[in-house]
């Protein structure tokens, strides 16, 4: 997310209910808040992060080995 968002109860209740939902996808997930100021770092490495994986996930397409993991 980006920007300064605050929500009511409700609106945080239906976002915490959509990250449980996005997570149950996962074998293993992490949820963690984050200040503000430090919105730019986070989102530069999971961008990084995600970048690694699919430059994994295309040379083990090569080997034809066929595993996933995201370490974001």
């Amino acid at each position: 997310m980006l920007g300064i968002w605050r929500p009511s109860g409700k609106k945080l209740a239906d976002m915490m209910n959509q990250v449980l939902s996005v997570r149950r996808k996962f074998d293993q997930c992490e949820v963690s808040l984050v200040e503000p100021n430090q919105v730019s770092y986070v989102i530069k490495l999971a961008t990084d992060s995600l970048t690694v994986q699919i430059a994994k996930a295309l040379a083990a397409n090569v080997s034809k080995e066929k595993r996933e993991s995201c370490a974001i």
